[in-house]
């Protein structure tokens, strides 16, 4: 078998397919990762639970707002360029946010974590429709699918462990 072949459990999808449901796993997870800890969160920087919870909505604005931007710019630079570079993006910020000290550091780190996040979902079901022809898109669109929603369900649960 040569490198890039599908197995022949895949259903003839390709291998790239796992990576590409690792990223929107990757980008899901970050999303709801706050969640559970906000009251934690709110405790340590001194501001109400309610002011605390601005992350999500501050994560959700701009995850939203970069997606259309998103397609232009994959043309431009690339799909698979402006994913890793929104993978990193998202790592930098949740590294960054993680070792934050102040709530203006952290908040601003979920800014750049949606931006991050928002750049690598649309992506991802692009090159995914690129990579598998009509007949098997459903199938690879679906695996895509359920590593975004494993992401977003295992974020907070893991987060909250």
């Amino acid at each position: 078998m040569q490198q890039g072949e599908a197995r022949p459990q895949d259903h003839g999808l390709p291998t790239a397919l796992y990576v590409i449901s690792g990223a929107s796993f990757a980008a899901a997870l970050s999303a709801r990762a706050l969640d559970p800890v906000l009251p934690h969160v709110a405790e340590d920087f001194g501001v109400s639970i309610a002011t605390a919870a601005g992350f999500a909505a501050v994560f959700a604005f701009t995850f939203s707002i970069i997606q259309p931007i998103v397609g232009a710019a994959a043309d431009l630079f690339g799909k698979t360029r402006l994913m890793i570079g929104c993978l990193a993006l998202l790592g930098l910020a949740n590294i960054l946010g993680a070792l934050s000290s102040s709530f203006s550091v952290l908040f601003a780190t979920r800014i750049l974590a949606g931006i991050g996040s928002g750049g690598v979902f649309p992506v991802a079901l692009s090159l995914t429709s690129d990579l598998v022809g009509p007949e098997k898109r459903q199938v690879a669109i679906s695996r895509t699918l359920a590593g975004a929603m494993t992401g977003n369900l295992l974020g907070a649960s893991a987060s909250g462990l």
